[in-house]
């Protein structure tokens, strides 16, 4: 049916109010004197109402009574030209949420069959509207704020995962565990400033992970604070997961000596000497059995790459 302005009908309501004709309803929308097993759709109305914002619905199965005498129901009724089988439905507030309203209102009543939507049961065992299913239906433009004309905007569209990916210096697995994981921003700063991709790649993948399961909080500044160390020479790879340790606990990161080469010779030299027969015997094959003592020595101090290189040539030298 067509709705109807019924403003003329009240005698000192100044709310916008619309009122809509439903035929052979009389009975159906139910009030508080229904039987406990009717489904009073006035409830299923009002809960459509509800979606546009407004709180509710009255209707003719519950009139006269909210403030509304006998008379104004009456008038409603002459007005919409109810006969004794009809019913009428009302909403007073705003004019463009009352309208909004009265359309769902009346979308529902001409609903054939079950309507695809979301219910919640209630105590009663009876279901009630909750929301409608995912999709357009679900779009609608907020009642109470006018349209914003926009001009000249642009919109900086994301990028997509594959974009992400195809941004970072790294190999395919690296860069993809990076996006995955929401670390490719800090990532690309982290590496603007050191130019360190493959270091830093590992840091965030592999290390921080591993500290946090450790129970240590590390934050953005304490990887900077070791990634400056580790730029000048201070500290190697082997010792950043302890120097990243040290800051968190607000402690004195341990970093090399400017003589940390020549601690590592020299310490190598008595180490061979010490074990001069033993090397003789095993040859190169000794660089191994010795690496454990000189590393156990300067772990984090020195690159373990680097110690191997002067244990060498050390041994070289007897052998």
């Amino acid at each position: 049916g067509q709705a109807t302005v019924v403003n003329d009908c009240f005698n000192n309501k100044k709310e916008f109010a619309l009122a809509l004709k439903v035929k052979d309803w009389n009975g159906i929308l139910g009030n508080k004197k229904s039987p406990e097993d009717h489904i009073r759709m006035g409830r299923e109305l009002s809960d459509y109402a509800k979606r546009a914002g407004m709180k509710g619905i009255m209707h003719s199965d519950e009139l006269p009574d909210y403030g509304i005498d006998l008379e104004e129901t009456n008038n409603i009724t002459n007005k919409l030209k109810c006969k004794k089988g009809d019913a009428f439905i009302l909403i007073f507030g705003k004019e463009k949420k009352v309208r909004n309203a009265i359309e769902l209102v009346i979308e529902r009543i001409n609903t054939q069959g079950v309507p695809k939507e979301v219910r919640k049961v209630t105590p009663e065992n009876f279901t009630r509207y909750l929301r409608p299913m995912p999709g357009a239906s679900r779009m609608y433009p907020e009642t109470d704020i006018a349209p914003l004309k926009v001009n000249n905007i642009k919109i900086l569209k994301p990028k997509t995962l594959d974009q992400r990916e195809k941004d970072l210096p790294l190999n395919k697995e690296e860069s993809k565990q990076l996006v995955n994981k929401n670390l490719d921003k800090q990532f690309s700063v982290l590496n603007q400033k050191y130019d360190l991709p493959k270091l830093i790649s590992r840091i965030l993948l592999h290390t921080l992970p591993q500290l946090k399961e450790e129970g240590k909080n590390i934050v953005n500044s304490d990887l900077e604070k070791v990634l400056d160390l580790f730029e000048k020479g201070k500290i190697v790879k082997e010792g950043i997961s302890n120097a990243l340790i040290q800051s968190s606990n607000n402690e004195d990161i341990q970093i090399n000596s400017g003589n940390i080469e020549k601690e590592v010779k020299e310490y190598i030299e008595n180490l061979v000497e010490e074990k001069v027969e033993f090397i003789k015997e095993r040859g190169m094959g000794a660089v191994g059995a010795l690496m454990g003592p000189v590393m156990s020595e300067f772990k984090g101090k020195m690159d373990g790459g680097d110690i191997n290189k002067l244990l060498m040539e050390k041994i070289k030298e007897i052998i």
